[in-house]
């Protein structure tokens, strides 16, 4: 007899055992060995498992009641499947692009400090190719001297510093041969921002300045656009400052010196531009990117793969169904 039958037979039995309780042993014990070789003749196999039997393989779920094949969760189409196995590889392009930006980024910065660290060089005369002279000068500390065009001061911003809203100086400075030179002086608090409360940092005297050479700013969509004509000025861009001053297309970004000059608090108390740093420093998350990218790349790979053995598991059990679907 098969299990499922053998099983039904005795639930069965153990039923109207429980109804003829009240006979005489000898006649029920008679009476059900006849009733036993019935159900052996004349009771076939089940050709499905009973309702309480549920096969799992894979990711297919197939459940029997009362003669009824009902499947379920199939698992992801086969568009899911392609998508799924294309994941891995992309993040593996991602993750090798990374590496490519961290070797470009750290390439960067070993070469800005080694520019930076070279000796303070006058700032040459006679420049007349000011792109290329920037390319190749930028970060570089050079020394200029000169008178400061007070009244073609330029404020820009709102600029924030150490969470405090103000504005970036940008005044050109007169060399001694008559050329013009954008220097950024550097930051002044908002309340600043009228010169006549700023008198110490707007003297007519010679200044002699220690900066970097700079390239200007880019602008992007969230910028609004400068208005020379109003004399607002949102984005350090060096060709429109220089045309609206009459100066070079030349950036300084004077470098702030504790050892000469006042503290920083005392500068800004008294709105004389507080400037730049001598450290030159970059974001470089480029190692974290690499890890992350790498790492979703295993992982999907690793779904992938397990989707893939499951898959096999479902075909398996679908010829079986279909198998016993012919019974």
């Amino acid at each position: 007899m098969h299990p499922s039958s053998r099983t039904f037979f005795n639930r069965t039995v153990g039923v109207i055992s429980g109804r003829f309780a009240h006979l005489h042993p000898a006649a029920s014990a008679r009476s059900f060995a006849s009733l036993r070789s019935t159900f052996r003749a004349k009771v076939p196999p089940p050709p499905f498992p009973f309702p309480s039997t549920l096969a799992r393989t894979g990711s297919i779920r197939t459940i029997v009641t009362d003669g009824t094949i009902r499947r379920a969760n199939r698992g992801p189409s086969l568009a899911g499947r392609i998508f799924l196995g294309i994941i891995p590889f992309v993040c593996i392009g991602l993750g090798t692009w990374q590496v490519y930006r961290l070797r470009w980024k750290e390439d960067l910065i070993a070469r800005v400090d080694a520019t930076v660290a070279e000796p303070v060089v006058a700032l040459p005369k006679g420049i007349t190719n000011f792109d290329q002279f920037t390319n190749d000068w930028e970060y570089r500390r050079v020394l200029l001297v000169g008178l400061y065009h007070h009244d073609q001061e330029m404020l820009i911003g709102p600029r924030p510093n150490d969470g405090e809203n103000g504005f970036m100086v940008v005044t050109p400075l007169e060399r001694e041969d008559g050329t013009k030179v954008l220097v950024k002086r550097g930051w002044i608090p908002k309340a600043k921002a009228n010169p006549a409360t700023r008198p110490e940092s707007r003297k007519d005297e010679l200044y002699t300045v220690c900066g970097l050479v700079r390239h200007g700013e880019e602008q992007n969509m969230f910028t609004p656009v400068n208005h020379p004509d109003r004399d607002q000025w949102y984005i350090l861009n060096v060709d429109e400052m220089a045309r609206h001053t009459g100066s070079l297309p030349l950036l300084i970004d004077e470098l702030y010196d504790p050892r000469t000059t006042y503290p920083s608090k005392i500068l800004v108390d008294r709105g004389i531009p507080l400037g730049r740093s001598r450290d030159v420093t970059f974001r470089n998350n480029h190692m974290q990117y690499v890890v992350t990218w790498y790492a979703l790349a295993l992982a999907t790979a690793a779904m992938f793969g397990v989707l893939v053995y499951q898959g096999r598991g479902s075909s398996t059990i679908r010829r079986r169904i279909k198998d016993m679907s012919k019974l």
